[in-house]
């Protein structure tokens, strides 16, 4: 979603779902714009949704209920990365 919308993790970690479309908030002077979501990302977006026990606001949360941070999201890219055999640093930009 981060590379598919040109998001940076700040913007991505405060996306609120609306109907079909993502409010994108830029940050560092950039424009808010209204994004439609593509077939196949609003069906992967409706099926986490629905796995969710919660009716929170943010598409992502930790374990919580809160927004993810900046932190848990170069985490998350990190410890993926690690886990393939691309032997280069990876980072989030």
């Amino acid at each position: 979603m981060m590379y598919r919308h040109g998001l940076r993790v700040s913007e991505a970690i405060n996306i609120k779902l609306k109907e079909s479309r993502l409010w994108i908030e830029r940050l560092k002077n950039g424009l808010s714009v209204e994004h439609p979501i593509a077939g196949d990302e609003l069906r992967a977006i409706k099926r986490y949704l629905r796995a969710r026990k919660d009716n929170l606001p943010w598409l992502f949360v930790n374990e919580r209920n809160l927004p993810l941070t900046r932190q848990a999201v170069n985490y998350i890219i990190k410890t993926a990365a690690d886990k393939t055999s691309i032997k280069m640093y990876i980072h989030i930009h």
